[in-house]
């Protein structure tokens, strides 16, 4: 008799399985192309993590690297506007973060270990508590909600990569985000030479519905948009070339050394003018904080002079070879996208003059600007809404002072960890120390762009990357003996 209700009870579970399974396969049919393509690959993931169940840590948190790019996101409450949040978007990336959660509250529970609250989750939750009293003044507290929601999930991030303290792990992370960082310049590149096949990727109709009345040819790699990958770029790129200096093994100098060599043909090829005066920048930091915290051996050893010159060989070949690219669009028409960015940044001081402390709410710049501007700039925007083409002014006006404060905290928290990783003399992992450099060449460049682009505030994929580079580099801080 048990054994008869035991078979029942497999042919009831088994039959609910195949209706679930059926269910979902009428379901997925109707969906478009890209979700149907991230479901199948999310239950083929779902068997190999099952599998190589002792190695489901490193295998999430390579995805997550891996996929920040992808653009695969399932959106809720969608609403036509122009700012950092129009919608509450689920991104392949955010879905694995929180598998990778799961599993570390699971391990912490198991070991009786502590959750680890860092400098930068407190900070980020100290800017969401402060985006809380933009309702007080929000014309549009709906899209405050959503950009309060966007925070939320950000932090969900930085509170997961927080919990990592194991070496091995963080240096998965950094490798695999430079094989990201190829993957997107070699698309870049298929897209540039308008290989076939490669339009489907940046989910749009293509360069000229991105910019009407303009003739273009501009990369994007799978972030719908030139600027989105200019700005994935110029943030991983400095990583790549500082692990080529620093790293040890030849097999991954040599792996290093490819990933910076794409990444930066792709950063041109995206034709992002600020990408390209904010990369130099981004490249000095690295190398100044390189050669300033190179100890354990002489900076004149004949192998690291030889890695310099190679560098310095390879830069000149670049700039040889893509001159008339630089040329062509530094000094060819630029539809006037340069002349209007000063009367704009003049507009949003008028604005901030208005509300130097609340802000006029969290995403609500584009709604307003045109309400609130007492210089009449915001009328080149006719017949559109759009924000300033400054970060830290919209982030200002938005949020206020002490908004705008708490995010550059936040964005020069990596350089502090660098900083007194070096005056307390912590012993991290060479790889790890470098990669430490990295994530702060990469945030100088973007933190520079930002000075004519909106940057990282209207990307949620390049949002997840800032945060993810930040939250990485106080763990590589902390995995050191001496780190708290």
């Amino acid at each position: 008799m048990l054994a008869g209700l035991n078979r029942l009870i497999i042919t009831i579970l088994t039959s609910f399985v195949g209706i679930f399974v059926t269910a979902i396969g009428i379901y997925v049919s109707r969906l478009p192309i890209k979700f149907s393509i991230a479901l199948a690959l999310a239950m083929i993931f779902l068997c190999i993590i099952i599998i190589f169940s002792s190695y489901a840590q490193r295998i999430l948190l390579a995805s997550i690297a891996f996929s920040i790019p992808i653009n695969a996101d399932i959106n809720f409450l969608v609403i036509k506007h122009v700012g950092s949040a129009s919608s509450i978007s689920i991104s392949v990336a955010w879905i694995l973060t929180l598998m990778l959660l799961l599993l570390i509250f699971i391990n912490n529970i198991a070991n009786r270990k502590f959750f680890l609250f860092p400098v930068e989750l407190i900070v980020i939750i100290s800017y969401f508590l402060w985006g809380i009293s933009g309702l007080l003044v929000a014309r549009y507290p709906g899209l405050l909600f959503l950009e309060l929601i966007r925070l939320l999930m950000l932090a969900i991030v930085v509170f997961t990569i927080a919990q990592i303290k194991d070496s091995e792990l963080l240096r998965t992370a950094v490798t695999f985000l430079l094989a990201a960082l190829l993957i997107q310049s070699l698309i870049a590149a298929l897209q540039y030479l308008n290989v076939p096949g490669t339009s489907f990727m940046d989910q749009t109709k293509g360069l000229s519905s991105l910019f009407p009345d303009q003739r273009v040819n501009r990369a994007m790699g799978t972030l719908s948009h030139p600027n989105f990958l200019a700005y994935f770029l110029e943030l991983l790129t400095p990583m790549a070339l500082v692990l080529f200096l620093a790293h040890e093994a030849g097999y991954y100098r040599i792996f290093s050394l490819i990933c910076w060599i794409s990444g930066t043909f792709a950063l041109i090829l995206t034709k992002s003018r600020g990408a390209w005066a904010a990369y130099p920048v981004g490249i000095s930091v690295v190398l100044f904080l390189w050669f300033v915290g190179y100890t354990g051996r002489r900076i004149l050893e004949r192998k690291i002079v030889g890695r310099v010159f190679a560098i310095a060989f390879i830069g000149f070949l670049t700039l040889v070879t893509v001159a008339p690219v630089i040329k062509g669009r530094l000094f060819g028409e630029d539809y006037r996208a340069a002349a209007v960015r000063m009367p704009l940044n003049k507009a949003a001081l008028s604005v901030f003059e208005e509300f130097p402390i609340t802000g006029v709410g969290m995403n609500n710049f584009s709604e307003v600007f045109k309400i609130y501007d007492r210089t009449g700039f915001s009328r080149i925007f006719r017949g559109y809404k759009h924000v300033v083409h400054n970060m830290y002014l919209l982030i200002a006006v938005e949020a206020g002072l002490p908004g705008l404060l708490l995010l550059v905290i936040f964005l020069m928290l990596p350089f502090f960890y660098s900083w007194k990783k070096r005056y307390e003399g912590c012993q991290i992992e060479r790889a790890l120390s470098a990669a430490l450099i990295g994530i702060c060449g990469g945030l100088a460049a973007h933190m520079i762009h930002c000075l004519v682009d909106p940057g990282f505030m209207l990307s949620r994929h390049t949002s997840f990357l800032v945060f993810f580079l930040i939250a990485l580099s106080g763990a590589i801080y902390r995995s050191a003996p001496e780190g708290y």
